[in-house]
């Protein structure tokens, strides 16, 4: 085995667009959640509220809660691709999946981490292709 500096390791495995994906995710977080306390959505008796107004059939809060669903359902993908673009997951898949292409018999020693790549990956499209809310 070779030993690897730190610093290698994250110039060599967290590409720049995977970090450039990751600082995007982290910027739209930031606006979904300003989005939402704009809307005053962070607090219960404000939801409550227009959830009411809704109820008597208010166009605007209709509106607002479709806006709101809206962000909230991006907030919760954007998690999901922070996390796999996050740079200690970035080096292990690299790392992991650099070591089972150099040795294919490490795929049959360790099926329990190949098995566990292989359904982050699966969770991964199947949580970004997933139907979204309407939304504006």
């Amino acid at each position: 085995r070779v030993r690897v500096r730190p610093g290698l390791l994250q110039e060599s495995f967290w590409l720049r667009e995977v970090s450039t994906q990751h600082d995007l995710a982290v910027k739209l977080s930031k606006m979904a959640q300003a989005s939402l306390a704009l809307r005053g959505f962070e607090f219960e008796h404000v939801v409550e509220s227009i959830l009411e107004k809704r109820s008597s059939g208010d166009e605007g809060a209709a509106a607002d809660l479709i806006a709101a669903t809206r962000d909230y359902q991006l907030l919760g993908k954007l998690a999901v691709v922070r996390l796999q673009t996050s740079r200690p997951c970035a080096v292990l898949q690299a790392y992991i999946g650099r070591e089972f292409g150099a040795n294919m018999a490490a795929v049959g020693k360790h099926p329990a981490l190949f098995t566990l790549l292989m359904k982050a990956g699966q969770h991964f499209s199947q949580i970004t292709d997933g139907k979204d809310p309407e939304g504006p």
